[in-house]
């Protein structure tokens, strides 16, 4: 289920990257196949402002696209 004011389709996803403007090695670009807000997000105090967006294809884990946990 998609909240969103825009197509989901119309959603990029930037890995890697610190700006989007400049292409960086090692960043990859991937569109959005959901877009899910949390369901208390509220659009007025932007509490809960947070949520989950799943990829239409797999990421590769790179120098520049990786987990730090």
């Amino acid at each position: 289920m998609c909240f969103c004011s825009r197509s989901v389709s119309s959603y990029n996803v930037i890995l890697g990257s610190h700006d989007i403007d400049n292409s960086q090695e090692g960043a990859v670009s991937r569109k959005a196949q959901a877009v899910l807000r949390h369901p208390s997000y509220n659009s007025r105090s932007f509490a809960y402002d947070y949520g989950i967006i799943r990829l239409q294809s797999p990421v590769t884990f790179n120098s520049k696209v990786m987990i730090n946990l």
